[in-house]
């Protein structure tokens, strides 16, 4: 009815209608920068030392976390974890940060996603009417 245009207008039920879209989107972006991640750390042979779960699960960031495990899981069975390959002692700062920069990007689409779960599921009328429970 005329309730359901302006639903269709306003940009908050408009918005939040998309955001759920975006947010796999955006995580599709987040696993392409941990490729791109990987394959320069496999190009420059990198030191896989910052990439170690424990390091990250210490400073407590969780999109670290993941990160950092899932550019473990791709350069596994590489010549760089077997050892046949001599790394450097330290990489450049952008490499060795990338779980850091990549995990603080998934800890945004995470946040921003609980947040558009809370609008799904809420209330969004105006005025809200509760009925009285006497």
């Amino acid at each position: 009815m005329a309730r359901d245009g302006l639903a269709a207008i306003n940009g908050s039920n408009l918005l939040t209608a998309i955001s759920p879209f975006k947010s796999t989107i955006w995580n599709g972006f987040l696993k392409q920068a941990e490729i791109a991640a990987t394959m320069s750390i496999e190009a420059l042979l990198g030191n896989l030392k910052p990439y170690h779960s424990m390091l990250h699960e210490l400073r407590g960031f969780k999109g670290a976390v993941t990160s950092a495990e899932n550019i473990r899981k791709m350069v596994e069975g590489s010549d760089l974890c077997t050892g046949k390959m001599k790394t450097k002692v330290q990489d450049a700062y952008s490499m060795r940060s990338s779980p850091q920069v990549i995990g603080a990007a998934r800890d945004a689409v995470a946040y921003a996603r609980s947040q558009v779960e809370i609008e799904l599921n809420g209330v969004g009328d105006n005025p809200i009417f509760v009925p009285s429970s006497s």
